[in-house]
């Protein structure tokens, strides 16, 4: 679930005081972690990627790995819903991150299971495609000419032990 929802702020004052809370949390993370942006934003694009080839080969097995248990339910329900025999394509001409709010908080359950979460803006240029079963094109969203422009919010979570991933 995801904690507070990123909303860009309507007036300056409450822009800053969005401002605030993540370069706080951004702090916590640099000390509890070692986070860096640069390096986040060049995982969360990587992460973006491999999520989108997972779930165009319907591979559960690594959205399971990429992905949270909510965001699995989802994907694996979008699978379950294609027809039999359609193969998906996915290819990246380019994908950047951007860091739009950091927020830190705990399990309900146990206080001292702490966590991160990070909201994204991805801007990808992609060609996704669909054919049937006899390999006949009968869906598709950009070209290798001209990729399609795309901009998605993600939320990556972290739970913040060692060895943690973000998914």
């Amino acid at each position: 679930t995801v904690m507070d929802r990123y909303v860009p702020r309507p007036s300056w004052l409450k822009a800053w005081g969005g401002w605030c809370s993540s370069t706080i949390a951004l702090a916590q993370l640099q000390r509890a972690i070692g986070f860096t942006v640069p390096l986040f934003k060049t995982h969360a694009a990587v992460l973006f990627e491999e999520v989108g080839v997972a779930l165009a080969r319907a591979d559960e097995t690594a959205l399971a790995r990429l992905t949270t248990p909510s965001c699995l339910a989802t994907m694996r329900a979008a699978l379950k819903a294609r027809p039999k025999g359609q193969r998906h394509s996915w290819i990246s001409h380019g994908v950047d991150a951007s860091i739009k709010q950091i927020r830190l908080g705990h399990s309900s359950r146990d206080r001292s299971r702490k966590f991160a979460q990070v909201t994204c803006a991805i801007d990808a240029r992609m060609v996704y495609e669909i054919r049937d079963g006899a390999g006949k094109l009968v869906g598709s969203t950009g070209s290798e000419a001209a990729p399609h422009a795309l901009t998605d919010v993600w939320v990556l979570e972290r739970v913040l032990v060692e060895g943690g991933i973000w998914r």
